[in-house]
């Protein structure tokens, strides 16, 4: 931890449970530094010692920051799911602590909700567009400048490109496609949705979505555990007698808060 002090660290954090669902019994909450990938701190969390299973990684976190911030470390992001006791544990308890979204994790929830509307009457569709919907979130995380109106508004602009229209008066920070030039070619090739079809509005109704966009303010920082959820998966991190197995770093893995590379 000595090599901590001295500079603000954002911190990837996930928990990874000794069985799924809400039969778990032991928790290993875990702490990864995004530069160094390194793991600074891990805490076991017994299910008796909460109020349930889902608890465990609330309390694994505030024991893991706790030791952290108690050793002199200034802690400004951490990166988790969208676990909602610990959204607002931070809320209330961190208020100096930026709290991000895992970036991996909204996209898939993303995935699930379009794949949903897919398979609704008269949507299908939407399905040979939803990986690049998703893509497309990605690449406005990762260039909306740290900015939540930007991000909004470049997150939105999906409704139009999908109609074929890529340049727009409307809005304060986002007018047109980041894409180059489409040739007729392509044009003619690509299967657009048509504006106000039933395809069209089911892609506004999760695009749109009030929780969606108020969640874009915890993406600005395009930051992802992906380091940890592959760390998390490694042989006997957790075993079924909750012994911990966890070397002193992860260099392997891939950085905790650059996220994949997309072209728009």
């Amino acid at each position: 931890m000595q090599q901590l002090r001295g500079r603000d660290i954002w911190l990837s954090d996930d928990g990874k449970c000794d069985s799924p669902g809400y039969n778990a019994k032991y928790c290993s909450y875990t702490l990864m530094d995004s530069k160094t990938q390194q793991i600074v701190n891990t805490e076991l969390v017994q299910v008796t010692d909460t109020t349930s299973s889902v608890a465990m990684e609330k309390m694994g976190f505030k024991k893991c920051v706790d030791k952290i911030e108690g050793n002199n470390i200034k802690v400004s992001l951490v990166a988790t799911d969208r676990h909602a006791g610990i959204r607002k544990l931070i809320r209330t308890d961190y208020p100096h602590i930026t709290h991000n979204f895992d970036v991996w994790h909204f996209v898939k929830s993303l995935r699930k909700k379009l794949l949903a509307k897919a398979k609704k009457k008269d949507c299908d569709e939407l399905a040979p567009w939803i990986q690049a919907i998703c893509n497309h979130l990605w690449w406005c995380c990762q260039h909306c400048g740290q900015d939540a109106k930007t991000l909004r508004e470049m997150w939105t602009s999906i409704l139009k490109h999908i109609v074929n229209v890529h340049s727009w008066v409307d809005g304060e920070k986002f007018h047109q496609c980041a894409h180059p030039p489409i040739s007729e070619e392509e044009t003619r090739l690509k299967c657009w949705l048509k504006a106000g079809s039933s395809t069209h509005l089911a892609l506004q109704e999760v695009v749109l979505k009030k929780t969606v966009l108020k969640d874009m303010e915890h993406l600005v920082h395009s930051c992802h555990t992906g380091a940890l959820e592959v760390f998390h998966k490694s042989p006997e991190i957790l075993s079924k007698e909750a012994r911990i197995y966890i070397p002193a770093y992860a260099s392997s893995y891939a950085s905790g808060c650059t996220g994949p590379q997309y072209e728009y």
